[in-house]
């Protein structure tokens, strides 16, 4: 252990000491923080919906309007939660109210609704609910719009900003985009396109690239341009929905999960954007969008009724061009998609209703023409009284009244907040004037304790120091002991290894009687030349520094008798050995060249094949001698090769399990270092391996 982190502990334990009263007075703030802090994440996580659970109800969007098969999935769904949050008891609810809606099973969907206020009754007054409040708000008003019911859906909406201050711009946007519907149901487009604008924008401001996000987005701008549509302002219309295409197609990669949705929004845009060609003038584009519409509304569980309402803009396209067949066609088959629902839908009635009076005037039947005039004023004009109480002059003004009373109540918040914090900040100065009086008194009586710690913190540090340099010294030391046996280990295994093989030979009786006397004659040389290398290492562990045999030698001499010490080991593996020598005399130490050669001989043997072949060569360049050793062996990966000469390969094993320890090859450069010399090294697998050792000739 560092002795300066002892002396730093026992510096900050007597400051601890010394100041204990404060240190547990902090404690127990930390501990309250911790607290606050446990019960506010709670919360949060009682307000988070799972990940998995909001995929997975997403995905069943596209089945609204298969009542049976999308309440039995989401049932499923919310059975899967083992004691669900209350957040996901409230999404539950707030889908099949929706999917109600749809299905214009109003009396159901109120129930819904009305459950999702019963789940938020106790939270009424906690502002962390106030965004689930303020979307519960909006789903009961949604359900008024389907009522026809547009004052009482308007009352719902404008509680948001009655009841809380919102700074959620998803919110905000929601609540503008309401606002937008009860105008535009109202025939006040040019407010309605406004409302969606300001929508718009605070949807922007809250995208958090989420599906979500998009829908909303996309769903906007396609409102903003039915509301310039309605006004024929048709440019402004064309671009809202071109818009809206844009973001559809840069989104469409995106949300692969949720592919059904994102193809029948693509199709409703363009159904719309038809409407808005048709009246230009622009048929075959209307006509393309119209027939791409239907192509994708009327897959299954897409939207069946935009396809029947793309069909009737068809139909007129037809019939102006005076193409009556596939006029009637495209009529029938939206009537069929009206008689499959529930209740028929007023859109799709009134628009076949006017296309079907227009087509009989021009077949000249003029008393059906006038019939179904008939039928749709009847119908319009039933609307128009269920609409009646909606439709008043006052609901802008009432919506500017609401957000003023907003205004006066966020400037009434914050004169609060700056009260509060005016209040707060005079108690944070007086508890800071009384901490740095503590601070103050307690300086000087710790002044003297930090100079002794100080002293101690010194001494710590210079033992600390003496111990590290003791450590190092005894690593190094340990390392070269270490170093020292290895080498002493791989020089000395060559000639033993040739005597223990040559007594084996005797002492099997492998040899002729006239040959013994030239094997003990061998064992004799290698065990000399053992003694000889044991007295070298133990002079000086540093091949630099030990004391060199410089005479002049003869080198083929040397290479030749380190290759007959491996004659068994040659035998045993059917190796052919190559001698290509030449009588070249040099400068040297005879023992550490016949170290060299005895290292790179008993390597190429060593990871040669049985029945392989081994070469040395010697040749003459300029002033110096080139000896080539070549294999036809197993090679050395190309990744060790940069490193084959550092001793810090580890070592591999031979053809036959041969251990080698990765040292030998060291050794061999420092001698021919030591000589004046170079080696270098060429392998593959393929073809073995070839040493090339220069060494200066005798001048």
């Amino acid at each position: 252990m560092d002795l300066s982190f002892l002396g730093f502990i026992s510096k900050v334990t007597m400051c601890m000491n010394e100041r204990g009263s404060y240190i547990r007075s902090f404690i127990i703030i930390l501990l309250f923080l911790c607290f606050v802090v446990s019960c506010t994440s709670r919360k949060e996580q009682q307000l988070k919906l799972p990940a998995d659970f909001e995929t997975a109800i997403d995905q069943l969007l596209p089945f609204e309007q298969d009542s049976a098969y999308y309440f039995h999935q989401l049932d499923s769904l919310y059975a899967q939660i083992p004691n669900p949050e209350l957040i996901v008891t409230w999404t539950v609810y707030q889908r099949k109210s929706s999917a109600l809606n749809i299905q214009e099973d109003i009396r159901r969907a109120h129930l819904y609704a009305d459950s999702m206020l019963l789940l938020l009754g106790p939270h009424e007054q906690d502002p962390a609910y106030s965004s689930l409040l303020a979307r519960t708000y909006f789903q009961k008003g949604d359900v008024f719009i389907w009522e026809h019911q547009y004052m009482l859906a308007f009352n719902w909406f404008s509680k948001v900003k009655k009841s809380f201050i919102i700074s959620d711009p998803a919110i905000l946007g929601a609540y503008n985009g309401r606002l937008a519907t009860v105008s535009f149901k109202q025939d006040k487009f040019l407010e309605a396109a406004n409302y969606g604008k300001q929508a718009l924008q605070y949807y922007r401001l809250s995208d958090t690239g989420s599906f979500k996000s998009f829908s909303l987005m996309q769903g906007e701008l396609d409102n903003i341009g039915i509301a310039y549509a309605k006004l024929k302002m048709d440019d402004s219309a064309r671009y809202y929905y071109r818009e809206a295409l844009s973001l559809i197609e840069q989104n469409t990669d995106r949300f692969r999960d949720h592919q059904d949705f994102v193809s029948v929004a693509k199709a409703v845009v363009q159904g719309n954007l038809a409407d808005v060609e048709m009246r230009s003038g622009n048929f075959a584009m209307a006509e393309t969008l119209l027939q791409q519409s239907i192509r994708i509304n009327e897959m299954p569980y897409h939207a069946p009724f935009d396809a029947a309402l793309s069909r009737v803009k068809l139909a007129r396209i037809y019939l102006k061009q005076n193409r009556i067949g596939e006029c009637e066609s495209m009529i029938n088959a939206a009537e069929r998609t009206n008689q499959t629902a529930r209740h028929p839908f007023f859109d799709l009635t009134t628009a076949l209703l006017t296309v079907k009076s227009e087509m009989a005037a021009v077949r000249g039947h003029y008393s059906n023409a006038y019939q179904y005039l008939s039928l749709y004023k009847q119908l319009a004009d039933s609307v128009n009284r269920v609409n009646g109480l909606a439709n008043t002059p006052y609901i802008k003004q009432i919506a500017e009244n609401i957000d003023n009373d907003y205004r006066m109540l966020l400037l009434e918040k914050e004169n609060r907040f700056k009260s509060g914090f005016l209040w707060g900040t005079i108690v944070i100065v007086l508890l800071l004037a009384v901490l740095i009086l503590l601070m103050l008194k307690d300086r000087h009586r710790s002044r003297q304790h930090v100079r002794d710690l100080e002293k101690l913190h010194q001494s710590l540090a210079y033992k600390n120091a003496a111990l590290q340099q003791t450590l190092s010294t005894l690593e190094q030391s340990q390392a070269n002991q270490y170093k020292f046996m290895r080498v002493m280990a791989h020089d000395l295994r060559g000639p033993i290894g040739s005597i223990a093989s040559l007594a084996d030979l005797v002492s099997a009786n492998q040899v002729d009687a006239s040959q013994v006397t030239e094997l003990m004659g061998n064992m004799g040389a290698s065990a000399r030349r053992s003694l000889q290398l044991i007295n070298e290492l133990l002079n000086d562990l540093s091949l630099s520094n030990q004391s060199q045999s410089i005479t002049s030698i003869q080198l083929d001499n040397v290479i030749r008798y380190a290759a007959e010490l491996y004659d068994d080991q040659i035998r045993k593996k059917s190796i052919k050995m190559e001698l290509t020598l030449l009588p070249v005399e040099i400068m040297g130490d005879e023992s550490r060249l016949w170290r060299v050669f005895s290292n790179l001989i008993g390597n190429a043997i060593k990871f040669s094949y049985e029945g392989g072949k081994v070469s040395i060569n010697m040749a003459i360049e300029e002033e110096h001698c080139v000896i080539r050793v070549k294999d036809m062996g197993m090679g050395i990966p190309a990744e060790q090769i940069p490193a084959i000469f550092s001793g810090m390969v580890d070592g591999r094993k031979g053809t036959m399990n041969e251990q080698s320890f990765g040292l030998g090859l060291s050794i061999v450069k420092q001698i021919i270092q030591q000589h004046s010399g170079t080696i270098e090294v060429t392998s593959d697998d393929q073809h073995g391996t070839i040493f090339f050792i220069r060494l200066p000739l005798e001048k």
